[in-house]
């Protein structure tokens, strides 16, 4: 039994209507762990100009002073909050900081807790709060995610000292994230992977997927902003005869008017659907039901939704040179493109024109690789290079 300190933003947060969380990735990979550790997270959570009105709710100001404690799967959590009262690039006076590790210092889950060894995701958010902890451990890790490659182009030199300097291994969630940090250098840079997983997958492969409407059923499953592209992946539909394909949208975000826009522009209100956010039962129904799912998204530190459809036998198509990526294998388990439409308008017209036999040898491919990217083995694979 080991004592374990997890640093993380990003969790699975209970019990407060008032945050919204994108992610809760780190609370995946490490819920198999209280059944035989002693396990304790620390959540930063920092709050939006849209959550400034919590001050004058009495009851949230309160966890704002004293910090918000749950138990999940025998875990202890603990977040502390600070505001983010500017706009663009948050930066924490040193007053905060210090507030919030009081905070984790006093509670009482926490105070007469010494871990054996602390892993922090995201280092770049936590990174002055781990350097003002009082905990002395032998051992200290970081997981680097996506926004950690972000904060690295803007303070390149300082971030690579700052991992040296206070950890002991530096781990990536993803090969594009790996191969960044290889490129500076980044001596404690260890070259394993920490990915997530999805539950067990237990499809059988199904035949004939579009047999009732002949059309190819694509699919896309995420928040409607930028980055996703979701609106090259509508350009590059529409130069493909109507008649062969349709496309399932599920999400919501701020760009729906403009993709509404470039539906309605292209004439494909039959062929395109907005169904907004479903339940993850209804969102694995429709990646059972279709043939395609694309989401030519970056800045992804993974992306399990691939995987997910990958479970239920889609043909994937992910961003090169992003979190998928190595995961996907080009044309053995799924596809990989440029994220510019030209490139994906290219792949949908050959993968909707192939010959299905290709399409059944990739869709059993793409099913197995998620058999083994399951959470509760990837959980056990990161916990053994913590434990190493």
């Amino acid at each position: 039994m080991n004592n374990i300190l997890v640093i993380t933003p990003i969790y699975k947060i209970i019990g407060r209507k008032d945050i919204e969380t994108d992610t809760q990735c780190v609370h995946d990979l490490i819920k198999y762990w209280g059944d035989y550790n002693k396990i304790k997270v620390v959540i930063p959570h920092i709050r939006g100009m849209k959550q400034l009105h919590n001050f004058f709710n009495k009851e949230l100001l309160q966890y704002y002073k004293n910090g918000y404690n749950y138990n999940l799967d025998n875990i202890d959590i603990l977040m502390v909050e600070s505001q983010n009262i500017y706009f663009g690039q948050f930066k924490r006076f040193k007053k905060d900081i210090k507030r919030m590790c009081g905070i984790i210092e006093r509670n009482f889950a926490f105070s007469k807790f010494e871990p054996s060894f602390i892993t922090v995701h995201i280092p770049s958010v936590c990174q002055e709060i781990i350097e003002q902890l009082n905990y002395s451990t032998r051992k200290k890790i970081a997981v680097l995610h996506y926004s950690d490659v972000k904060y690295a182009k803007k303070q390149k030199q300082n971030f690579i000292t700052y991992l040296e300097n206070n950890y002991d291994s530096v781990y990536c969630r993803s090969n594009a994230i790996y191969n960044y940090f290889k490129t500076l250098n980044l001596k404690n840079l260890e070259s394993e992977i920490v990915y997530s997983g999805v539950p067990k997958v237990n499809t059988k492969f199904e035949i004939n997927k579009s047999a009732e409407t002949k059309r190819k059923k694509i699919l896309y499953v995420g928040k409607l902003i930028k980055r996703k592209n979701l609106d090259l992946l509508i350009k590059a539909l529409s130069k493909i005869d109507k008649n062969c394909w349709e496309l399932n949208i599920i999400g919501k975000g701020k760009m729906f008017d403009k993709y509404q826009k470039i539906v309605n522009k292209n004439g494909l209100e039959q062929q395109v659907k907005f169904l907004g956010t479903l339940p993850k039962e209804d969102v694995l129904k429709y990646m059972k039901k279709s043939d395609i799912f694309c989401m030519p998204s970056v800045g992804e530190t993974l992306g399990l939704v691939y995987i997910e459809a990958m479970s239920q036998g889609c043909i994937t198509i992910g961003t090169k040179n992003e979190g998928i990526d190595g995961i996907i294998k080009n044309e053995i388990n799924g596809y990989l493109t440029n994220p510019n439409e030209e490139d994906i308008y290219k792949l949908l017209y050959k993968i909707i024109n192939s010959k299905s036999i290709d399409n059944i040898s990739m869709s059993k491919n793409a099913i197995k690789t998620a058999k083994f990217y399951n959470e509760e083995d990837m959980s056990k694979i990161y916990y053994k290079l913590l434990t190493k």
